[in-house]
């Protein structure tokens, strides 16, 4: 059997369900129908399975790990900090976002290094290279942030602060999608 004919795995598909299960959080009784943890888990599989020969893939495994822990343990309704519908509005107080901030670093590093590994591994293509380093970018904005935001007061931020969370999270949701048959993004056993 040759290299061409070896099964391939296409760990981004499975990082893209993970992300669209953490984007999705329909609630019945105050409990997470689709529990984030549940795309942690996903996300640190097809992490395994596409990072672990890259350099930073020890690091990258490491923060999916801890944002799988700190998801679970915030799935359980008498552990949220404030009603997850209320973020952004005016009923949410500086530190309890303070602290949703920093329960998201975990998974906000995870992000950042995700996409920058992609924007690595696809430098033969510049164009999708440029997309994933513009996503990496986006993530670090909305892991640095916060601390204008909620630290500094600056609340004519939050705005930006919104759209670098959505863009991030939801371009590196369908990018996985749409990249997941590239030649550098599948993993061929041999």
């Amino acid at each position: 059997m040759t290299t061409a004919d070896a099964p391939v795995v296409r760990p981004l598909l499975l990082i893209g369900l993970g992300l669209v299960i953490n984007i999705l959080s329909p609630r019945v009784d105050g409990w997470d129908v689709l529990p984030d943890w549940c795309g942690w888990v996903l996300i640190l599989i097809g992490t395994w399975a596409f990072a672990r020969q890259l350099p930073s893939g020890r690091l990258m495994i490491a923060a999916a790990a801890l944002a799988l822990v700190v998801s679970a343990a915030q799935w359980p309704p008498a552990w949220q900090v404030v009603d997850p519908g209320a973020i952004g509005s005016r009923d949410v107080s500086t530190s309890d976002a303070s602290l949703l901030w920093a329960l998201s670093l975990p998974a906000l590093a995870w992000m950042i290094l995700y996409c920058l590994a992609l924007a690595g591994v696809s430098r033969a293509d510049a164009g999708t290279s440029f997309w994933w380093k513009y996503l990496a970018a986006a993530n670090a904005g909305a892991a640095v942030l916060p601390v204008f935001v909620y630290g500094a007061g600056m609340k004519g931020l939050e705005g930006l602060l919104g759209v670098l969370i959505l863009l991030g999270l939801i371009g590196a949701t369908v990018f996985s999608f749409l990249h997941s048959g590239r030649e550098w993004a599948v993993v061929r056993k041999a």
